[in-house]
């Protein structure tokens, strides 16, 4: 016993503390096993399987060495946590790219690719889809789901180990969601978070297998839905399947915007009646339906192809796929392309894409639980002006909310609407065309990955700056906006810097 004790102290002490280089080698390990999917499929089509082979190797060889070499210190200062926040993404994004550019891919367009897919936007500078082989679609679709779950392991899993606001965190991400009494230990919650979204992808899978999908199709629809990412194994998204396939789609899209933690309660204490109980998920419930019947209505009956009660059911399938799609931030279109959208309905596309759905979910947006927020807000000001004694507090699932939580929602809600509009103001320097600057801000910071008018296709075509920039606005959505400006801040990196120094002249 004395001398397992010894080995451990002396195992222990070989190990020195680095949060950043231990937190590198987690995700570098992470990364070879979520690649080995693609390999494998790789090596069965005969196809050049070196182009996953070596960046496998690689990131298990280091992840393990890496591992092997640093421990986690107990306690962490939150400028190196949020170093690590930006580091984990930037490792995450350069290093999926690999596979993409040794396949052939341009290092600016790889990146690209590689971000929409771990901040599930969507959004893609593939031209021609079909082109390329299984094992980069599937690659590519993967990226999504691992972007997907990323946001639960970094939040409650992550941030707990450095001791950097994770509780603060998630209680904004959350706000509304009816999980303020939420008490489980955020290691115990990421696991269990993690379990309710495999299980999720788990069923999905196997309804689409039974409805005669193929399996690469399978995994791509079911990686891209769960995630609300987006990405497909063909150029024309959702149009050529059949209509129960979209209404599996449908369901999972909204089941991946709605907050993860209600699913875990329906299936911890098996009450499916915690959905009908929860005010945001009545809120999303009731705003995607009634935008699907605007935007049914907004558009010329011209517009849909053939007529008849079977047409019509699959036209209004579409509506609502692409209305639910916007809405979760997934980018799926149906039959009818936005192209052949009135203005009026691109417009309302707009407001779906921006607002978002739950906290707490795999999807984009503002998020509907702030846009309620800052409502009431703004209310509760007007109101002010009205009665100047009264006091008004912002309520949401009944109960009174901190100011803290007002504040932040508040504050989030107008840095996207600034985000929107700097990002149009500079696309259109670039010679875009107004409307489809300001889509396309929405788009990349919303993490919609829809695109219209020259980017109705694909954002191939565009310039190697604009193509940069998205990159940029698609990191700062899934960050939050928040995070991501102050990791960009000259007086963060400045406070890090003279941190570092601090310890390094401490060994």
């Amino acid at each position: 016993m004395e001398k397992s004790v010894f080995r451990y102290k002396k195992e222990k002490h070989l190990r020195y503390d680095n949060a950043s280089l231990y937190t590198l080698g987690i995700i570098l390990l992470g990364l070879s096993l979520t690649m080995v999917p693609s390999l494998a499929w790789t090596i069965y089509d005969k196809d050049p399987y070196e182009v996953f082979l070596w960046p496998v190797v690689f990131a298990f060889v280091s992840g393990i060495l890496l591992l092997s070499m640093v421990r986690m210190p107990d306690h962490v200062n939150p400028l190196t946590g949020l170093f690590m926040l930006g580091m984990v993404w930037f490792v995450t994004i350069v290093f999926g790219a690999i596979p993409f550019i040794l396949s052939g891919m341009a290092p600016v367009d790889a990146v690209f690719e590689s971000c929409s897919g771990f901040t599930t936007t969507g959004a893609t500078v593939m031209t021609d889809i079909e082109s390329w082989s299984n094992g980069i679609l599937l690659w590519r679709s993967m990226t999504q789901w691992v972007g997907g779950i990323a946001i639960i392991i970094i939040f409650l899993l992550l941030m707990p180990m450095v001791g950097f606001g994770s509780r603060n965190l998630l209680g904004n991400e959350m706000t509304g969601s009816g999980s303020g009494n939420f008490s489980t230990k955020m290691k115990d919650a990421a696991k269990q978070f993690a379990i309710v979204y495999i299980g999720l992808s788990a069923i999905m899978a196997i309804l689409l297998s039974f409805m005669g999908v193929d399996l690469l199709s399978t995994l791509c629809m079911t990686f891209s839905s769960i995630s609300t990412g987006g990405f497909l194994n063909t150029a024309d998204s959702m149009a050529g399947e059949m209509w129960y396939v979209k209404w599996v789609v449908i369901l999972f899209m909204f089941l991946g915007g709605v907050n993860f933690y209600l699913h875990f309660r329906a299936i911890n204490d098996r009450d499916i009646g915690v959905y009908l109980r929860n005010k945001e998920f009545g809120y999303m419930l009731a705003w995607f339906f009634i935008a699907s019947i605007i935007a049914y209505a907004l558009i010329s009956r011209t517009t849909f192809m053939g007529e008849g009660i079977v047409e019509e059911f699959n036209n209004i399938t579409d509506m609502v796929l692409t209305v639910v799609s916007a809405g979760t931030s997934t980018g799926f279109l149906g039959d009818v392309p936005l192209s052949a959208w009135p203005l009026s309905a691109i417009m309302l596309l707009f407001l779906i894409s921006f607002i978002g759905a739950s906290s707490g979910s795999t999807a984009g947006g503002v998020k509907i639980s702030r846009v309620i927020i800052s409502f009431k807000y703004l209310w509760n000001g007007i109101k002010q002006m009205i009665y100047p004694r009264g006091i008004f507090d912002v309520k949401l699932e009944k109960q009174s909310l901190d100011d803290s939580v007002v504040s932040s929602a508040v504050v989030i809600f107008l840095l996207f609407l600034v985000s929107v509009i700097v990002g149009s103001a500079v696309l259109v320097a670039t010679g875009l065309p107004f409307l489809d600057s300001v889509y396309t801000s929405i788009s990349a910071l919303c993490n919609t990955g829809l695109g219209i008018g020259v980017y109705a296709e694909s954002y191939g075509g565009a310039s190697d700056f604009v193509k940069v920039f998205m990159t940029i606005l698609m990191w700062i959505g899934r960050l939050e906006i928040t995070a991501a400006l102050a990791l960009l801040t000259p007086s963060f990196w400045k406070e890090f810097l003279i941190g570092t120094r601090k310890r390094i002249s401490k060994l």
